[in-house]
């Protein structure tokens, strides 16, 4: 598909000021420029570069120049994002890269979602087509990384009323809708215009379709401040109703995660270790596996009658067949909690009364937790479990873990700063007091 000529050459131009900045291996474009959506008034052109290696401040400040000049011709070029990726890094979609978004220089991620949609409908404006490195992805990897940013991001931005008085939030929140569910449903990348046409689908009334759309063609569309107001209260709740569509089963599949990570690091104890310390202040490996094992159980209980025994989540199978033992309490509480209806029943927790959609965050954050625990006390390295540490974040557990703590000082150990750019499992564990570089003596 040819490019808008204004635009192909400013692209031109920009390429050639690029590779005598760094050393340039690819120069890649993707989003609406190459597949027929582009709206000059409103669309931004997205570019991935290839290069050597990341570059150091005085080449940042060049690239910086170099951005600022392409910018001042205004229009979409003035919203051109380039994203610089390392050559052999393209494969790894947790590394944060040089990122030029809007106006400046940040820190981004090469996401699956990009990965996908440089596969899709790419073009390289420089150097070999594929990117050498960029992995395929697979459908169900696709589908699994848009369930867990829609799961682990946007709550927090539908909980901040703020946001949606905004037309930018309004408009991207609403068309992701559609975009994330065509993947999810059909296996299908589909453009902002064909999601605006299929709003609807979602609830979003006509009117406000029909606003989205033209604003997207560089309209200008009056709203009052009331409008306004009602506008962002109808937003949060269609969004609010749209994730939890979108993210059905996801509570379940973390919790499936968990234990199947947990499980793995419990197949490797060895005897010898079981007398070991733990990051769990006074506890051995053998006490940990009978938590572990014992809390599996209760929560077991929980989803399934709605209580447990006192005393419950604690067992005795520390010394003895404990793989076994954990993986049927955590078979019985994945399928306890997958029965129709599971999230909205009230269930007992030691906290309180509490509905199946938070019972089953603090089912999954207590056994994940505890693996990551396990882990570390047997010198293993933790299986990959990222998306349940970032659900978790997002969930509503850290805030019942926050109350607790409040409450009763002696259950968490007080937080352990951790940056925000550090991996969420370590964000984590971080909060509940856990130092993310413990290591047995």
């Amino acid at each position: 598909m040819d490019l808008p000529a204004d635009v192909s050459v400013h692209l031109n131009r920009f390429r050639d000021g690029l590779a005598n900045l760094a050393d340039l291996h690819g120069l890649y474009l993707y989003g609406s420029l190459t597949t027929g959506d582009f709206s000059p008034a409103s669309s931004d052109i997205d570019l991935v570069a290839v290069i050597g290696r990341q570059p150091h401040q005085a080449e940042v400040e060049r690239l910086e120049r170099l951005h600022r000049d392409l910018a001042s011709a205004g229009g979409a070029l003035g919203r051109l994002n380039c994203l610089y990726v390392p050559a052999g890094t393209l494969a790894d979609p947790e590394r944060l890269h040089r990122y030029w978004y809007a106006d400046r220089f940040t820190q981004w991620e090469l996401k699956v979602m990009t990965m996908a949609e440089l596969a899709h409908s790419g073009r390289a404006l420089h150097g070999p087509w594929p990117p050498p490195g960029l992995p395929q992805v697979s459908l169900a990897d696709l589908r699994a990384h848009l369930r867990d940013h829609t799961n682990s991001y946007w709550p927090e931005m539908i909980g901040r009323p703020e946001v949606w008085l905004q037309d930018r939030w309004v408009d991207s929140g609403l068309v992701m809708l559609p975009r994330v569910a065509a993947v999810l449903r059909d296996g299908e990348l589909i453009t902002k215009s064909e999601a605006i046409g299929r709003l609807a689908d979602f609830g979003v009334p006509a009117w406000l379709s029909d606003q989205i759309g033209r604003r997207r063609a560089g309209q200008r569309v009056g709203v009052t401040q009331q409008q306004r107001l009602t506008r962002a209260g109808l937003a949060q709740q269609i969004m609010a109703d749209g994730v939890r569509r979108l993210t059905a089963g996801w509570e379940v599949e973390m919790l499936a995660r968990a234990c199947a990570s947990a499980e793995s690091v419990l197949k490797n104890v060895t005897r010898e270790q079981l007398a070991w310390p733990t990051p769990c202040k006074d506890w051995q490996v053998h006490d940990l596996i009978d938590h572990m094992v014992g809390a599996a159980g209760f929560f077991g209980d929980v989803a399934e009658q709605g209580s447990s025994l006192e005393g419950r989540e604690r067992s005795t199978d520390g010394d003895g067949d404990f793989v076994t033992a954990f993986g049927r309490q955590a078979s019985r509480v994945v399928a306890a909690f997958s029965v129709e209806g599971a999230m909205d029943r009230v269930m007992l927790l030691p906290t309180g009364p509490a509905p199946g959609s938070l019972c089953i965050q603090v089912a999954t954050g207590e056994i994940f937790v505890h693996g990551w625990d396990l882990a570390r006390a047997a010198a293993q390295a933790m299986p990959p479990s990222e998306p349940v540490a970032r659900s978790l974040l997002s969930s509503a557990w850290p805030s019942l873990c926050s109350e607790v703590r409040n409450s009763d000082p002696t259950v968490f150990a007080p937080e352990i700063h951790v940056p925000p750019e550090a991996p969420a499992s370590d964000r984590l564990v971080g909060f509940l007091g856990r130092d993310p570089d413990w290591r047995g003596a």
